[in-house]
């Protein structure tokens, strides 16, 4: 098995977590303020004036929260990626029990794809907080499902792109801070 018996332990241990619940209700929330703000600028002055909205006034209403949408999704990845992945294998340095990990029977890979996959799952669960404001979106009309599924792409192979750089920052540092730093450096010199 290619991620071993570290991805279901490191799903349990990690789902008890308050904080992952904490920030999947900060990022709906991020997104809901975001779906307000654009009401608000482009849609108000709009309804005040007493006449009826037209198709095609929803659509581009739809099609200027499905840019601003796409931004805030691909700039939660860039953020919310290495904070999530960069200190797991640090972090067992940091608590002294890597010693413990890598004593068993587990082979590097097993223990560094489980837990870069366990963290990509809470990662991807993150993302799928906004699928239902995408889906009110959609009823609007004005955004294609191609621009959709490309936007998703686009986020996944971003979220690909940083995971793996983290886990790699991860390897290499001595603490799950310095790890993190690690990577924002490095992707803001890219």
């Amino acid at each position: 098995m290619i991620f071993g018996p570290v991805l279901p332990v490191e799903l349990v241990t990690s789902s008890r977590r308050v904080r992952y619940f904490i920030v999947r209700v900060v990022y709906a929330a991020v997104l809901l303020i975001t779906l307000w703000t654009q009401y608000e600028s482009s849609m108000r002055w709009r309804l005040s004036g007493g006449t009826p909205l037209s198709p095609s006034v929803l659509a581009d209403f739809a099609r200027e929260f499905f840019q601003s949408f796409a931004v805030v999704q691909l700039l939660a990845v860039l953020v919310l990626t290495p904070a999530l992945v960069a200190g797991t294998v640090a972090e067992e340095k940091e608590r002294k029990t890597i010693e413990y990990l890598l004593v068993t029977d587990l082979r590097d890979h097993e223990l560094v794809l489980g837990k870069l996959a366990a963290r990509m799952l809470h990662l991807w669960v993150l993302i799928a907080v906004g699928w239902p404001v995408l889906a009110l979106l959609m009823l609007l009309g004005g955004v294609a499902m191609e621009s959709v599924l490309a936007m998703f792409a686009i986020t996944a192979s971003t979220a690909f792109v940083v995971a793996a750089l983290s886990i790699w920052s991860s390897v290499q540092a001595r603490r799950g801070r310095d790890a993190v730093m690690r990577v924002f450096v490095i992707g803001l010199a890219l």
